[in-house]
């Protein structure tokens, strides 16, 4: 699963990740950061969990995380994020990508 598939992922429906066309369009290729600005919280760390490797401490995260928890009002860590946002690893498994 590419990088910008994983980020603009809506859902799943077996082995098929199902992407926004739109937001993939409009947004490919930004960094954690560049989607912050954006206000793609889900989108930005879904960015910093992938460049991090699915990993707890990965040094892009630690910003997306302070930002969000500010964002948030409440202090936010790795596993709490992936809660909040329905994000709990990188799917190897998929496939196919379905472009809505």
């Amino acid at each position: 699963m590419t990088r910008d598939d994983f980020i603009f992922t809506v859902g799943y429906q077996g082995n098929r990740a199902v992407i926004d066309k739109t937001l993939k369009r409009r947004y490919s290729g930004k960094s954690a950061q560049a989607l912050l600005q954006e206000g793609l919280y889900r989108q930005a760390f879904c960015a910093a969990l992938y460049d991090s490797g699915n990993q707890q401490g990965g040094e892009g995260m630690a910003p997306v995380l302070a930002e969000l928890s500010q964002q948030f009002h409440r202090e936010l860590d790795v596993e709490s994020a992936k809660r909040l946002f329905g994000v709990h690893r990188i799917p190897e498994e998929i496939q196919k990508v379905l472009v809505l």
